[in-house]
């Protein structure tokens, strides 16, 4: 079987495209797509790399975004493949490479690594919102099955556009590596924020600055974040990991736009929330990320905040999570690998893939 992985903008190692990538490798040859400048090939992986627009005004972007999207579309027209795996769509033709992989009768899986209507439209463009939706009800419509990072988002999607009967396959951002959990007295007694997204923190500003005058320290890793005591640049994975091992908590509690019901916070399962219980780190969640929030308490990886409380109620919490520690430490040795990647995982996705292959 040959498989045509449509990457659009990630890039060679994402790490949610490349796991695709290397279950699919084990039916056949895989031709990848990816944006980037350099070939990559290795066995039964055929690299494409497009490089990203990349021009600063805005017409001659949108001239190279054309030609981007013209030359995705070329691979799902002319190169010989039995499955299509979408992980996102040319934004200038939006249903062409849909319609293209069954106009050849192909079988097309596409994967949703977030509410894509409302993740692909501008806060200030909501206004369009109806149109997108009604886009990406046909989007799915074109597919023969879907995956999705969680749960909980895909039902809203799929409620949204009533397409109710299609296929579905969980798949959420596990980690890759797991590390043992260090216990209380080799942490440091420290905060770690960690993503590449600028995301507001204003709600939180108040609680982490008591918390610093109660001794914690903080530290972001891969962003600029302006109450940091530590700030350390995007760190290739493992050594992401290992600093995140060495952290006392994992902070996940932000917002991404002004509204604070934006679905994509609220149901989003991060690759923060996944590393770092596989680094053995407990997290600081938001209850407001109601998939998230779930998670953490049903397996006690962690403690679940409400920042809409007083920042005494809050700080209080955490310190109680900081005096029992080991009591998170001893849930995450037990649950970890409901977070981490593994072979079992890994054949039940390419179980699926066969079961809708035509």
């Amino acid at each position: 079987m040959k498989s045509l992985v449509i990457g659009y903008n990630h890039t060679f190692n994402d790490k949610r495209v490349m796991r695709t990538v290397k279950a699919l490798r084990k039916l056949g040859t895989v031709y990848y797509q990816y944006a980037g400048d350099f070939v990559n090939d290795f066995e039964d992986i055929v690299s494409i790399p497009l490089k990203k627009p990349n021009a600063k005004k805005r017409i001659k972007y949108y001239k190279q975004r054309r030609e981007f999207d013209k030359e995705i579309l070329k691979l799902v027209k002319t190169l010989d493949y039995d499955l299509a795996y979408f992980h996102y769509f040319p934004a200038s033709m939006p249903l062409g490479i849909f319609k293209a992989v069954k106009e050849r009768g192909k079988t097309l899986i596409y994967e949703l690594h977030e509410i894509i209507p409302i993740q692909f439209l501008p806060e200030r463009y909501k206004s369009l919102s109806f149109i997108m939706w009604q886009i990406f009800k046909q989007q799915l419509l074109l597919s023969d099955a879907i995956a999705c990072a969680s749960e909980e988002a895909l039902k809203f999607m799929l409620t949204k556009t009533r397409v109710l009967s299609k296929p579905f396959f969980i798949l959420p951002n596990y980690a890759s590596i797991k590390l043992l959990p260090e216990p209380r007295s080799k942490r440091r007694k420290e905060i770690v924020y960690v993503g590449r997204a600028q995301r507001s923190t204003n709600s939180e500003k108040a609680f982490l600055m008591e918390l610093k005058n109660r001794g914690f320290t903080l530290k972001s890793i891969g962003m600029n974040w302006n109450i940091a005591d530590i700030s350390l640049p995007f760190l290739p994975y493992p050594e992401m990991m290992k600093e995140v091992a060495r952290s006392a908590f994992s902070l996940i509690s932000f917002q991404s736009r002004k509204d604070i019901n934006y679905s994509n916070d609220i149901y989003s399962l991060p690759n923060k929330l996944f590393d770092s219980v596989a680094a053995g780190t407990p997290v600081i969640v938001n209850s407001r990320f109601k998939s998230m929030a779930s998670l953490v308490e049903r397996y006690n990886v962690g403690t679940v905040i409400d920042t809409t409380q007083s920042i005494c109620s809050i700080t209080t919490k955490i310190i109680k999570a900081w005096n029992d520690y080991e009591t998170f430490l001893d849930a995450i040795q037990t649950n970890a690998e409901h977070f981490i990647w593994n072979e079992k995982k890994e054949q039940e996705f390419i179980d699926f893939v066969l079961g809708v292959i035509k």
